[in-house]
């Protein structure tokens, strides 16, 4: 039995350091076509013992109708080095990926068999690459927000800018609703951050280094605007041991010590603002 724990171990460890040194090349592709970012990069039929991987990437924007099949390369290439790992990388667009899905899904079989996604960017994948390679990026449930600060809001109330233009840039939180009162006045939801395009469970020792936290323990809360227009004012914010949370609301990820922290919000009614 020990011979095969030592075993299954080594595989792990050799699957880990390939995983990383894929990971390292994955990030040479992000920021390698400015005008195509990477949308998507999958380890495909992997194998830890094999001297040759599979590396599919699919970028953004318009490329060649056809997966274009890079002859091998070491992925010891930052040091010069041709030797073991090899990988042969396949590269296409979204769109014609996306195509070839609705129309030859069954050519496309090889790229979902014993594969794994090592980087995507929910900005730049279909719905339908998604359910391919079976991509969750958040919770179900999960709204994006965008903080709005006192004096933000005040501008507002006399009618100097419109609230809904500060939903231009990214969300600074998302949130998964854990209580609603009856009249829709009065809600709870859990903290969820993005990290790495996947909406997250905020940890109760990262609050302090948001502004949105930081003004309500000053004394100053603000405002909370959600992905369809609804406006809330942050009323409070309270760390809750909640094991069960995990899978009752399909997070992500579950923090280590069950204690997620939630916030309480009421909502502004129209009357309250005028040009949100």
């Amino acid at each position: 039995m020990s011979d095969l724990a030592s075993l299954d171990f080594r595989r792990l460890g050799g699957e880990a350091r390939l995983r990383a040194v894929l990971e390292d090349l994955v990030q040479y592709y992000v920021g390698v076509y400015p005008n195509r970012p990477l949308a998507l990069a999958v380890w495909f039929e992997k194998s830890a013992d094999r001297p040759d991987q599979n590396l599919l990437t699919l970028f953004s924007g318009r490329l060649r109708e056809a997966i274009n099949i890079t002859p091998r390369e070491s992925l010891r290439w930052k040091t010069g080095v041709e030797e073991p790992p090899f990988v042969e990388v396949h590269s296409t667009s979204m769109d014609y990926f996306t195509q070839t899905l609705r129309t030859r899904p069954d050519d496309l079989a090889r790229y979902r068999r014993n594969s794994e996604v090592l980087y995507f960017d929910t900005r730049f994948i279909t719905d339908e690459v998604k359910l391919f390679f079976n991509i969750i990026s958040a919770p179900s449930g999960l709204v994006r927000g965008w903080y709005i600060e006192p004096e933000v809001f005040g501008r507002s109330q006399k009618g100097e800018l419109n609230l809904r233009s500060q939903m231009q840039g990214r969300p600074y939180l998302g949130i998964v609703k854990t209580e609603e009162s009856p009249d829709f006045k009065y809600a709870k939801g859990l903290l969820q951050i993005e990290i790495n395009h996947r909406w997250v469970p905020l940890s109760p020792g990262a609050l302090s280094a948001y502004s949105w936290y930081n003004d309500w323990h000053a004394g100053r809360p603000g405002y909370l605007l959600l992905e369809g227009g609804a406006l809330y004012q942050i009323l409070k914010f309270e760390v809750k041991t909640a094991p069960e949370y995990a899978a009752r609301f399909q997070l992500l990820e579950k923090l280590p010590d069950a204690r997620y922290p939630e916030v309480y919000l009421r909502a502004v009614l129209p009357t309250e603002h005028v040009a949100a």
